[in-house]
């Protein structure tokens, strides 16, 4: 979901995370059934996560080819929502958006406390059959 007043914002949710990563402006978890599986008992934790800077990364496959999709942002303010949550700015959200959905990228992805994406590229170069895709570095159209 896109950030309400920035169209360069996105929502990360609905994932897990330890409580040492929620914002410290929450000083209560709330706990509330699953988004996806209703009528199950309240189980979720709700909290929205920490400030800082984001790497982001979504790995698939096709044909026998991998890609490993990365990409640097950091977290802003923006409207509360249900269970785990942060709202991530990036450099161009439409760009990533395309790159995300004409991938082979699926629904979920990964995302870690600190911009390491150049770290992940490289490891990327060693690894047989897979290739990394930046999300937040435009590329030159020849």
């Amino acid at each position: 979901m896109r950030h309400p007043d920035n169209e360069n914002a996105v929502l990360l949710w609905h994932g897990t995370a330890p409580f040492s990563l929620r914002h410290p402006s929450v000083k209560k978890v709330g706990i509330a059934p699953p988004w996806i599986l209703k009528g199950t008992p309240p189980s979720s934790p709700q909290f929205r996560l920490k400030d800082g800077p984001l790497t982001v990364c979504r790995f698939d496959g096709d044909s026998g080819c991998h890609r490993l999709g990365i990409g640097h942002g950091r977290t802003l303010p923006g409207p509360a929502t249900r269970e785990f949550y942060a709202w991530m700015e990036v450099d161009d959200w439409p760009r990533w958006e395309r790159q995300i959905m004409q991938g082979p990228y699926i629904h979920h992805c990964s995302a870690v406390y600190d911009h390491c994406a150049d770290v992940l590229e490289e490891a990327c170069r060693y690894i047989p059959h897979l290739t990394a895709e930046r999300y937040d570095k435009q590329v030159r159209e020849e």
